[in-house]
């Protein structure tokens, strides 16, 4: 039995296995037939996600200082614009109910929360925390420098981790992550000093909280995957178990049984 090293973990296993025993990582060994081959949707081109992603960053950037036209009605740092309400909005209803959701709205939704996180990340290092720098409710009433800043931290968690959540759920080779992380990167550095101000701060802001919450949700995806397949394979061997011991008991007590009890009526009638 050959012993290849599993694609995600790097662990030593047969070639024959469809799962990695130690990560779960579904089909651990590609072939050299298999291993261009993407393990994303059969429809994802490579290209078009690359495109599509980075462009709904930059397209979807700005979204959130689009209160600028409702200023007197919400203010400027609407608590409406400034959070991940529009992308999870069409996460909700465009994809997690629906069966099979199409693929490119799925890329557009992940640059969407990317995109949010990103601004409101830049969003924690104003100039001066007054005014403009708060978040407002509708009706034009601030909530407060402390409320603001846990507000738009607590959105830049969830749509960095919203946006890791889909892709990972979309993608499952080193291709397609390093090119996540590698544009997620890209466009923090780009805007990050578009935006001008504290560049640095708004940067790592931004790639902390990205990384972190790309590897914990791509662990626990693994570990959803784990927990699922040892589910289903305790249900086997329960299943195993329950039959195995019914036609053991079923051919004991029919066969087994009469036989022996059969046997000791002939010892007993012969030794008479």
């Amino acid at each position: 039995m050959a012993l290849k090293p599993c694609r995600e973990c790097g662990a030593k296993i047969s070639t024959e296995a469809k799962s990695c025993p130690k990560c779960g990582a579904p089909k651990p060994i590609l072939n050299k037939a298999s291993s261009e081959v993407s393990l994303v949707e059969p429809n994802l081109n490579y290209f078009l996600f690359f495109l599509i992603f980075l462009g709904t960053i930059f397209f979807t950037i700005k979204i959130p200082d689009s209160d600028f036209v409702f200023q007197s009605l919400i203010g400027h740092r609407s608590i409406i614009t400034h959070s991940i309400l529009f992308p999870f909005l069409i996460y909700h209803y465009c994809l997690k109910k629906i069966n099979k959701p199409n693929t490119y709205l799925t890329i557009f939704v992940i640059g969407f929360f990317t995109s949010i996180a990103l601004h409101l990340s830049a969003d924690l290092h104003p100039k001066g925390w007054k005014g403009g720098a708060f978040i407002y409710l509708p009706g034009n009433s601030s909530i407060g420098e402390g409320p603001s800043i846990v507000w738009m931290f607590i959105n830049v968690i969830f749509g960095t981790y919203f946006s890791s959540k889909i892709f990972i759920q979309l993608a499952s080779t080193k291709k397609y992550f390093i090119t996540y992380l590698f544009l997620g990167s890209l466009s923090a550095i780009i805007y990050s000093n578009i935006d001008g101000g504290d560049v640095e701060a708004k940067f790592f802001t931004f790639i902390i909280i990205f990384l972190t919450t790309f590897f914990y949700t791509k662990r626990k995806s693994g570990r959803v995957y784990l927990k699922k397949k040892e589910i289903v394979n305790k249900k086997e061997e329960k299943k195993r178990r329950f039959f195995g011991g019914f036609w053991t008991y079923l051919i004991g007590t029919i066969i087994i049984i009469p036989a022996i009890i059969f046997l000791i009526l002939v010892i007993v009638g012969f030794l008479q």
